[in-house]
């Protein structure tokens, strides 16, 4: 013992249902601010857009009408090479 007496102010105010705050190894208190984590922000390097649209014609045009004014870049058409008629 070091001869010190517990303060009863600060004694008598803590709730034992609080946790003191966590400790590193070290003996550091953890930061409470997560977005200082590197591994916590989002990067998006690819995003695919694709509509099937199941005709020709206006539909399709209209298609890539929106594609074009979501990306700001000409959509690339692609159709089937022949017509499954089970498929529906």
């Amino acid at each position: 013992m070091t001869g010190r007496k517990a303060n009863p102010a600060t004694t008598a105010t803590k709730s034992p249902t609080k946790a003191a705050p966590k400790t590193a190894t070290t003996g550091r208190v953890v930061k409470k601010d997560k977005s200082k984590n590197v591994m916590r922000d989002l990067r998006i390097r690819k995003l695919c857009l694709n509509i099937c649209v199941g005709e020709s014609g206006d539909r399709l045009t209209r298609a890539s009408k929106v594609l074009e004014q979501l990306t700001g870049q000409t959509p690339v058409f692609s159709k089937a090479r022949y017509t499954v008629r089970s498929f529906g």
